[in-house]
C-alpha cells in the first residue's frame, strides 16, 4: 500500500563529554533540558485530499495533526487509558516540518530511559462542534477513539491515521530516521461518465443519489481499526448541472467524489439524466474497502445506461462488479 510518510526527527542533539556536537547542524543542549519532539513531513506517492486523478505531494502549510504519546511498552489493557500526552496539536510549517502548535509551554518531549509509542491522526479535532467527526478521550482500558459519520452531502472528513512504536529506550539520541506511515481509514467513490455516439439525448445529469447500509465507524487510535456494528443507513445525494460529453475513454466527474465508510454496501444507486431517474440495486455485493477508491463508470448508449465498477486507488488491489440499468 502506498502510504503517506511522516519523518520524525529530534531537532536537538545532546552534547558528548568532549563537547562535540553529535549532529553539526543542531544546537548544543544541556543534558538536563527536555528535548522537544519535532517532525518533518512529506507525502510519498499517495492520493490524499486532492481531487480524483490528482496527487498532493505535501501537507499544506498550517494543517494540523493530533498526536498521542505513550511511555513504555506498546499499550495494552489498563495502560490504554493512560497516555502520557494525548491529542497534542502539531502544525505544518513553511519548511514542511511539524512542530508543536504551541510556541511556548510545549508539552511533548523525549524522556531519557523510556520507550516512546506514538499514535497520530489527521485532521486534528479541537472541539466537539462537528457531529460527523468526533473524538473520545482514552479512559479505563480503552484507547482514544475517532468517530466518523457520513453526512447526507457525502462531504465526509477524510481521516488518516498512522503510528510509530519504538522498541528501544531513548538515551539522548532520537531515532533517525523514524517514520509514521499514514493511511486512509475511509473509502472514496469516483464517478466516470461515458457517452456513446448512439445516444440521442442531451445527456444532462441533474442528480446522483447513493443509498448506503452503513453511515459511521469508530476508529481505535492504538489498534487503528474500526467498528461499524452501530452504524445506520444513509442516503447521500448531489444535485448537479452537468452535460455528459461523447467520450469513449470516459470523463471523471470532478464535482463530487464522496467519502464513505469501509465495509459499507450500496443498497441503491439512482441517476437523473435527461429528466429520467434510473436506479439499480445490483451493487449489493460490492463493498467498499479501507484506503481504496471505487470507480463507478456510467455509459450512455442508444438502448440503455450501463454501469460498471472497479476498486483501485488509494492503495493497489481490489475487486470488480457490474450492473446494467435499462
Amino acid at each position: 500500500m502506498k502510504k503517506l510518510m511522516i519523518s520524525m526527527l529530534a531537532m536537538a542533539a545532546m552534547v558528548s563529554c568532549t563537547n562535540e556536537i553529535e549532529a553539526p547542524d543542531q544546537p548544543i543542549v544541556n543534558e538536563n533540558e527536555p528535548t522537544p519532539i519535532e517532525f518533518g513531513s512529506s507525502i510519498l506517492g499517495v492520493q490524499t485530499k486532492a481531487a480524483p486523478g490528482e496527487k498532493a505531494e505535501a501537507f499544506d502549510v498550517g494543517e494540523i495533526m493530533g498526536i498521542t504519546m505513550y511511555l513504555g511498552e506498546i499499550p495494552t489493557g489498563a495502560s490504554l487509558g493512560t497516555p502520557s500526552k494525548d491529542n497534542v496539536s502539531f502544525t505544518v510549517g513553511s519548511d514542511n516540518k511539524l512542530s508543536e502548535t504551541a510556541t511556548e509551554n510545549k508539552t511533548m518531549f523525549w524522556k531519557r530511559g523510556s520507550k516512546h509509542q506514538f499514535y497520530a491522526y489527521y485532521p486534528r479535532i479541537a472541539d466537539d462542534t462537528n457531529d460527523n467527526y468526533k473524538r473520545t478521550a482514552a479512559s479505563g482500558s480503552d484507547a482514544e477513539k475517532i468517530t466518523v459519520k457520513v453526512p447526507t452531502t457525502g462531504e465526509t472528513t477524510d481521516l488518516l491515521m498512522g503510528k510509530l512504536e519504538l522498541t528501544n529506550v531513548y538515551d539522548g539520541t532520537a531515532p533517525s530516521p523514524a517514520n509514521i506511515g499514514f493511511k486512509h481509514m475511509l473509502s472514496k467513490i469516483k464517478f466516470v461518465f461515458k457517452k456513446d455516439a448512439s445516444y440521442s439525448g442531451s445527456a444532462n445529469l441533474t442528480n446522483i443519489s447513493v443509498e448506503l447500509d452503513k453511515d459511521s465507524k469508530v476508529f481505535d487510535m492504538v489498534a487503528q481499526t474500526g467498528n461499524v456494528t452501530s452504524a445506520s443507513k444513509v442516503t447521500i445525494t448531489k444535485s448537479s448541472t452537468y452535460a455528459i460529453i461523447e467520450n469513449a475513454d470516459g470523463t471523471i466527474y470532478s464535482d463530487w467524489s464522496p467519502i464513505v465508510i469501509p465495509d459499507a454496501s450500496i443498497t441503491k444507486l439512482s441517476l437523473t439524466i435527461d429528466g429520467q431517474t434510473l436506479s439499480t440495486t445490483s451493487f449489493g455485493s460490492l463493498k467498499f474497502e479501507e484506503g481504496k477508491m471505487t470507480t463507478l463508470t456510467i455509459t450512455l448508449t442508444s438502448s440503455n445506461i450501463e454501469l460498471t465498477s472497479s476498486i483501485t486507488a488509494w492503495a493497489d488491489g481490489g475487486t470488480a462488479g457490474n450492473a446494467t440499468v435499462k
